[in-house]
């Protein structure tokens, strides 16, 4: 054979190997925990990872319709943010829907935030309460539109940036 055979053969194998071994690992893990803001496939979320970047990784751990008082029933809030260093937590607008008061609210998060390892920065999103009277960000005033996800997430990737810079 060749040693251009050899050679191709040889930069081939090295092109395939070499990228999947190459891959730098994220240096932080964002569990996005809560409702349907950060299910699975949520354009929030991809937008959000391109603001932090490649050193972040986002884990969707969301769930339509879940209020805060269903995340402490199901018992698995800090299962799911198991490894995360930071916590990135949707909820309020379903509680707000079933009538919960803001404190109960405040309360409910507090006691899902006690559950999590120390050392876990959080964050708390707070529902999007200023897209009611801007219709272009969400037009039911609470789920947002593509506008209003990438607007939103380049307000909480600084903060995201902020909480582990501290």
């Amino acid at each position: 054979m060749t040693k251009y055979f050899w050679f191709t053969l040889f930069f081939s194998v090295n092109l395939f190997l070499l990228p999947a071994t190459a891959r730098s690992q994220p240096s932080h893990i964002v569990c996005a925990v809560g409702d349907s803001h950060v299910v699975p496939g949520s354009y929030f979320l991809r937008v959000l990872q391109e603001e932090l970047g490649e050193e972040y990784e986002i884990r969707a751990e969301g769930r339509r319709g879940w209020t805060s008082r269903r995340w402490i029933r199901s018992g698995d809030f800090a299962e799911v943010c198991e490894g995360a260093d930071i916590v990135l937590v949707s909820l309020g607008g379903n509680d707000r829907v079933h009538g919960r008061t803001w404190r109960s609210i405040k309360e409910n998060v507090s006691t899902l935030v006690e559950s999590l390892p120390s050392g876990t920065h959080v964050f708390h999103m707070t529902v999007p309460r200023y897209y009611r009277p801007r219709i272009h960000l969400a037009s039911d005033g609470i789920h947002m539109s593509r506008r209003g996800a990438r607007e939103y997430a380049r307000v909480v990737a600084p903060m995201l940036l902020m909480r582990v810079a501290d």
